[in-house]
Parts: structure tokens; sequence; C-alpha cells
């Protein structure tokens, strides 16, 4: 009886494995997600069209800047004025590959009063 038992509890065991396979193979791929144009390559830098005053720029030309967020605009604009670029460094968020990536699209000229 235990022998019975046992083989039948297998054999339900191996049909229902079996099942669940076959249902895995005839399951509908899902679509391939749509690419959102405006981010569908996030490697292409952003490049702003003339360089960026880092003393004068607003917030919104800042962003412009490849690797600056909404949030290192802000930590920009807070940590003026600067006396040059490398000071950039010395700003939350700006790391060596991200100052690396700015040093050609800003320049440093005197704050405006």
């Amino acid at each position: 009886m235990k022998k019975t038992i046992c083989s039948l509890s297998v054999m339900l065991s191996s049909a229902g494995l079996c099942l669940a396979l076959l249902g895995a193979a005839q399951a509908p791929e899902k679509p391939a997600k749509a690419k959102d144009p405006a981010t569908a390559d996030k490697s292409v830098a952003k490049k702003p069209e003339k360089p960026v005053d880092i003393n004068n720029a607003t917030e919104k030309e800042l962003i412009t800047l490849p690797g600056v967020g909404a949030k290192v605009a802000k930590e920009i604009v807070a940590g003026r004025p600067f006396k040059s670029v490398e000071d950039l460094k010395n700003v939350k968020g700006i790391g060596d590959k991200t100052f690396a990536a700015l040093k050609p699209h800003v320049v440093c000229n005197p704050a405006k009063k």
C-alpha cells in the first residue's frame, strides 16, 4: 500500500512538473518596451551649444551640462562664486569623472553683481 501511494505521489509530481514546464513554454513573450526618445540613449552625453559660465548660469543652463542634474545644479549655485573651473571639484556630486566631462563645456567668469 505504501509503495503504491509513494509511486502515485511520484507520478503526480512528475505530471505537475511537466504541466508547469509546458505552460512556461507556451507563455506568450512580453513585448519589448518602447523606448522614450528623450531617454532612448543615455550613453550620449549632454552638451551645451556654447560654454556655460559657472558663476552666472541659471540652474536650467547648468542642467544642460554632462553629468549635471537638478541636485548638482543647485549645489553649483550654492557654491558660488568660483575663482576657477577647478573649484567645481569641491561641489558635492562632482567627482573626477564628472569634472572631466564638464571641463570642456564650462568657463569661469567673475560673478555679476
